[in-house]
């Protein structure tokens, strides 16, 4: 039996014991390709009472996914429910949650702590990210600006789960009257420590009566974060948006485009009643989806999520497609679309709907979508992009857009059936366990079974 197949099948069976595959093939297309790496969810794994996945059930207060590049970690914040002492019922406390980014496996939780004490209150971590630089950030909701400051932590030990708190961020008065709103989630790109490179964090104001945002900004080697529109933390016009007739309604989000100041000087927004728009700083309106007459491209209100990436230097969008529980969809999916160089929306392809029986059909009331990516080179120079996808209450998985004939590094193969062996149907069978060791007299349990070009698990009685 060859090595890689040995590999795979124990790699396959490991994941099988917590997320599969979601079992659709991709067609290629322009010359791109689409796997499922892993998925956990309603509609393909159809229960989420896994020992790995178990907290997703409590996804009211498991909102935000992202990707940790320095240790190839799914990372998810989780403002738990916990009774402790003196607490009369139990209060928001801030966890990190983490999974293998490759096969969904090995989750640990850990409590998030500032100066020795829990972190705690109402969805204290309903964002979390990672900067530029490695970063392991987050902050809580918040509901009125205007009076709060929106506290932003950096996670200091991910082993014990210490955080500095570095910055609290308050509306200045003079805006307070006309910039003042809910904030559910943030964006940041650059260095949060201000060190190595700025820093820049951006939030769109949820319910605000009209479209706002507000900016902040960190200059390297500075500790003071500023207000980023020229002095001011909100623009003072209100964002035109798509439909213009539309303000942004319940957790609006924003994605910022990266750049080498790590300015945001570009960002997307999405938000709830509008679709995805994208702006500059003045606030001035580059592009929407008012070219899509047919609506053939525009994705449905109700769900909030948008992100960019490019392959071998062909951009593409992805953004949220539909609240799950939509009569009119088929649940909780994501669009991969492809953009012309220019980057205008008008000029976009359909590539991919995901997942393909989407994750599940459960309205869960949080509107984001997460959609993160990590970009993987292999050894021949081709490109591969992860692209997370998190929709709480319904699921969550990792799928592998990349160029044709990319080999990606982590060793993933899209299933033992794809594995190269012999190809005689009529070999003998061979059985292995999970760690992939050959079992000569197999008793009751899971193995790999194997004969001639075709390997499949089986579960023997």
């Amino acid at each position: 039996m060859k090595k890689s197949l040995l590999f795979a099948s124990a790699l396959l069976a490991s994941v099988a014991a917590f997320a599969t595959n979601d079992g659709s093939t991709y067609e290629a297309k322009n010359g791109f390709t689409c796997t499922n790496r892993w998925v956990a969810d309603l509609n393909n794994t159809g229960t989420f009472v896994a020992e790995n996945f178990d907290f997703l059930n409590n996804g009211d207060r498991v909102r935000t996914a992202t990707l940790n590049p320095e240790t190839n970690t799914v990372l998810l914040g989780y403002s738990k429910p916990v009774l402790m002492d003196g607490d009369e019922s139990a209060v928001n406390t801030a966890y990190l949650v983490s999974l293998n980014l490759l096969d969904g496996t090995g989750y640990k939780e850990v409590a998030l702590t500032l100066d020795g004490s829990p972190i705690r209150g109402l969805l204290c971590a309903n964002q979390v990210g990672v900067d530029n630089f490695g970063h392991v950030w987050f902050c809580g909701y918040v509901q009125t600006l205007s009076t709060t400051a929106v506290k932003l932590y950096k996670v200091d030990d991910l082993e014990t789960g210490a955080c500095s708190l570095v910055a609290e961020l308050l509306l200045p008065t003079e805006e307070a009257a006309t910039a003042d709103g809910r904030m559910d989630y943030a964006n940041l790109i650059g260095d949060i420590t201000g060190e190595e490179a700025p820093c820049t964090i951006m939030w769109a104001l949820a319910d605000p009566g009209a479209a706002n945002v507000h900016r902040w900004r960190l200059e390297q080697g500075s500790t003071e974060w500023e207000p980023g529109f020229e002095g001011f933390a909100s623009l003072e016009n209100n964002l035109e948006t798509y439909p213009a007739d539309k303000t942004w309604g319940t957790a609006p989000v924003v994605a910022m485009v990266l750049d080498d100041e790590y300015s945001g000087a570009q960002f997307y927004t999405d938000g709830f009643s509008t679709y995805p728009t994208l702006y500059d700083t003045s606030g001035t309106k580059y592009d929407d989806f008012s070219f899509d007459e047919d609506g053939v491209f525009t994705p449905k209100t109700g769900c909030n999520g948008v992100a960019e990436f490019t392959l071998g230097g062909t951009p593409f969008m992805v953004y949220a497609l539909s609240q799950p529980n939509d009569a009119n969809v088929i649940g909780a999916q994501f669009r991969i679309v492809q953009l012309p160089d220019d980057y205008s929306f008008s000029g976009m392809q359909l590539m991919w709907d995901l997942p393909e029986k989407a994750h599940g059909t459960v309205g869960d009331g949080i509107r984001m979508h997460n959609l993160v990516t990590k970009k993987f080179v292999d050894a021949n120079g081709k490109e591969g992009v992860y692209v997370l996808s998190f929709k709480c209450k319904n699921g969550i998985g990792v799928y592998v857009i990349a160029e044709e004939g990319f080999d990606d590094p982590n060793g993933y193969l899209d299933g033992v059936e794809n594995i190269a062996a012999d190809e005689n149907s009529n070999a003998p069978v061979e059985y292995y366990n999970i760690q992939g060791i050959k079992i000569a007299n197999p008793e009751n349990g899971m193995y790999i079974k194997v004969q001639g070009n075709k390997a499949t698990k089986v579960n023997l009685k």
